[in-house]
This record gives C-alpha cells, sequence and structure tokens, in this order.
C-alpha cells in the first residue's frame, strides 16, 4: 500500500476550515449583541431626555394635566400615557394632597419598554394658595 501525504494536507485544511467557521460564529453573535445593547442605550437615552422634560414642563405648569394633553399623552384620572416611536412608553402618574397651605403634587414620570421599566423620575411640586389680603 502507498502512503499519501495529500490525505493528511486534506484532513489539516478541513480543520482550520472548521476552525474559521467557529471563529466567525462566534465573532458575529458578539456583533449582533453589541448592536442589541447600542440600540437599547440609545433607546434608553431618548426615554431619559424625553421623561426628563416632561418632568421639568409639568413643574412648571399651573394645570398639568391641560399640559400632558397638549404634549399627545392619553388618559385622565391622575394616569397618561404617551407611546413614543422610538419604542418606549411614558406613563405619568399624579397624585394631588391638599396641604393648609397650598397643593402638593406628586407626579412619577415611567418610561416602559415591553413591559419593562427602563427609568423612573419621581418629582413634586407645592402649588401655594394665594394669601388672602
Amino acid at each position: 500500500m502507498k502512503n499519501y501525504k495529500g490525505n493528511s494536507l486534506l484532513i489539516e485544511l478541513i480543520i482550520v476550515l472548521l476552525f474559521f467557521a467557529l471563529s466567525q460564529t462566534v465573532v458575529v453573535s458578539m456583533f449582533a449583541a453589541a448592536h442589541d445593547k447600542a440600540e437599547h442605550s440609545v433607546m434608553l437615552s431618548s426615554a431619559l431626555t424625553f421623561s426628563e422634560s416632561v418632568a421639568e414642563r409639568l413643574t412648571l405648569e399651573d394645570n398639568p394635566d391641560a399640559a400632558l394633553q397638549e404634549a399627545g399623552f392619553a388618559g385622565s384620572d391622575g394616569i397618561y400615557t404617551y407611546t413614543d416611536p422610538h419604542g418606549y412608553d411614558v406613563q405619568v402618574t399624579m397624585r394631588r394632597e391638599e396641604k393648609p397651605a397650598g397643593e402638593m403634587l406628586y407626579i412619577t414620570v415611567t418610561a416602559l419598554h415591553d413591559g419593562e421599566e427602563l427609568l423612573t423620575l419621581p418629582v413634586q411640586n407645592y402649588m401655594p394658595k394665594e394669601a388672602a389680603q
């Protein structure tokens, strides 16, 4: 029988090709995971910016319910929801508490994505009553 060196070269080439295929699979999955993380961070940043803007606006408004309606929120009775085109929902809950010298407004701005909470911003706003003269 003759011993052919061609067979060992073929086996070495197959092993090298399998190694490169396995390496490619690992690298592609790492890039896909990095891409998903980047998309999630962009969405989180956008949700944070929008939520901060809403929270700031509500602290400056005399009528926060009307301000939320103007901003495109839907709802009533202290619970408002907004769906952003970037893929997250913003929910605003408001609770009023009468105080002797005014009204305390407790606001919670929550950003959600697929039912998972991304962030929550608590806001408190005190609105004093006008002093009788």
